[in-house]
């Protein structure tokens, strides 16, 4: 993301300096056609030499500088999606590049996890704790939707009344978000108190699990009688490699859902090349 950002910024400092060297030309004299094809030739350069961004913020220059200079800005025009297309192949490349990584990882660690039959709907959970219940043992419970998203369900064999849970290891802590009792998100109806964090409650407290695991991790309660109890550690491990398969899976779907979008872009950039083309004069 901060690559992105630069370059965009690059790009951008780019148009200014070009586009002030070339008014500053023009007010030498009447050169706006020898510094738009200066411009352009620059651009070529850029392109030929893989810094796409840089030849697209020369070629914007040109529409800002040099309005007047039709056929320069058209053979600029046709010039553009050219860039386009190196730099969307370029991208396809590494994004092809990252979703094979991905779908390696995620079936990798495809076997530490198993599926839980429900009713209504079933979830995912780590074989380490398979067959082992919220309802049965305090502590704090990893789970995975169909669609990939984590979450966690803490668990209190105890009335303490809880809304919420506190992690600590390694001197750091942290708490998660408060959750009222509703029958629902937090309930306490069946003699154990539930509370079912939602996936974006979960995922900083599955990030503090992974990043601390294996050392020993306590769990406490924050309720009208905080308790403090040590995670078992087959519950870390089961929150640190449910988050991890999560976190590939959506990471996966992400780059998926953009090698799709890149494509589109291609093709987009393919039928402009070909559009310009036929526009430019013989």
């Amino acid at each position: 993301m901060w690559n992105a950002a630069n370059n965009r910024l690059t790009s951008l400092a780019v148009a200014v300096i070009a586009t002030a060297w070339a008014m500053g030309l023009t007010s030498c004299g009447d050169k706006d056609k020898e510094a738009a094809i200066e411009l352009k030739t620059q651009a070529t350069e850029a392109m030929e030499q893989g810094r796409y961004e840089e030849a697209i913020a020369l070629i914007d220059s040109i529409d800002h500088a040099y309005p007047k200079q039709i056929d320069i800005r058209r053979e600029a025009m046709h010039l553009r999606p050219q860039v386009l297309e190196r730099l969307t192949q370029r991208e396809l490349s590494r994004t092809d590049s990252l979703c094979a990584i991905l779908t390696y990882r995620c079936d990798s660690l495809k076997n530490t996890m198993v599926y839980v039959k429900q009713p209504i709907e079933g979830y995912y959970t780590a074989k380490c704790i398979e067959g082992k219940t919220p309802g049965t043992a305090s502590g704090l419970y990893a789970r995975m939707t169909n669609e990939g998203l984590f979450y966690l369900i803490a668990s209190c064999t105890q009335n303490v009344k809880s809304v919420g849970v506190e992690l600590s290891a390694d001197g750091a802590t942290l708490r998660s978000a408060t959750v009222e009792a509703d029958g629902e998100l937090n309930d306490r109806s069946r003699g154990v108190e539930l509370i079912t964090f939602t996936p974006a409650q979960s995922d900083t407290l599955g990030a503090f699990v992974l990043a601390h695991y294996p050392s020993p991790i306590q769990l406490t309660y924050v309720a009208d009688r905080p308790l403090t109890i040590k995670l078992l550690p087959q519950q870390a491990q089961a929150i640190a490699e449910t988050y991890v398969v999560a976190k590939n899976l959506r990471e996966l779907g992400l780059e998926t859902r953009r090698k799709a979008y890149l494509g589109r872009q291609l093709d987009t950039a393919r039928s402009q090349q070909a559009r310009t083309f036929e526009e430019s004069p013989q």
